[in-house]
């Protein structure tokens, strides 16, 4: 049987399915046509090695899938660090540690976002 290959285009999310103890990888193709992949608990470890490892083989396009913050709740561990677990699309739970030393710039970064939110958008451009 041949190999089938589907380009993605963006991924949509990932959910837990617990009665095949799985995790569900929803994703479109260009065309917009929806897929999911089933990956069972025991592969999941070795499929994130092995991304992260093929990666570094690629020429990095600097080009990455915005993704939407859908909540944000902060949070310290027992040694005293402070992070930020950002929930995207409602499905992927991020968290990220700031060093003390790195709150400023995250402070300003978020002013900075708030000041473009308040912008009007340029005209489009006339040739």
């Amino acid at each position: 049987m041949p190999e089938t290959t589907i380009k993605v285009a963006a991924m949509m999310g990932i959910e837990p399915i617990r009665s095949s103890n799985s995790l569900r990888v929803r994703f479109r193709d260009a065309a917009n046509n929806p897929y999911a992949l089933d990956f069972p608990e025991g592969t999941i470890s070795g499929l994130i090695v092995a991304l992260t490892a093929q990666l570094a083989h690629l020429t990095r396009s600097g080009v990455g899938q915005p993704m939407t913050l859908t909540s944000g709740q902060p949070f310290t561990i027992a040694d005293g660090r402070v992070g930020l677990e950002l929930l995207l699309e409602h499905v992927l739970r991020l968290p990220v540690l700031f060093p003390k030393e790195s709150i400023q710039t995250l402070r300003k970064s978020l002013d900075e976002l708030e000041r473009l939110s308040r912008q009007t958008p340029p005209p489009p451009r006339q040739n």
